[in-house]
């Protein structure tokens, strides 16, 4: 509804926004809740204000985070995974030792 709003749409030009931007510009101020409030867009677009080489990088430094946040989790896991192989490789030993003795 507000993207066919003719005030949010003056707004937008105001901003030099296109409403495009709208979703993306959303996902860079929102902190992951799912909303935006007075204070979130005010701070974001004191950044974001005037130049699309603001939004730009800002857009760039919230798929940074998201992507440092996904190889944190994946290394976590590898880690994990590389902990329960050697695991395993110890009781493979240990078996095959116990075997040999019988």
């Amino acid at each position: 509804a507000a993207l066919t709003d003719d005030q949010f749409i003056k707004y937008m030009d105001l901003l030099e926004l296109k409403i495009s931007d709208v979703e993306p510009l959303f996902n860079i101020l929102d902190d992951e809740d799912g909303k935006v409030t007075i204070n979130e867009f005010c701070d974001g677009m004191v950044h974001i204000k005037g130049t699309a080489r603001s939004y730009d990088v800002m857009r760039i430094l919230q798929e940074q985070n998201k992507l440092r946040t996904c190889c944190r989790e994946m290394g976590n896991k590898i880690d994990a995974l590389l902990r329960q192989s050697k695991s395993n490789m110890r009781l493979e030993q240990a078996s095959q030792e116990l075997i040999r003795g019988i």
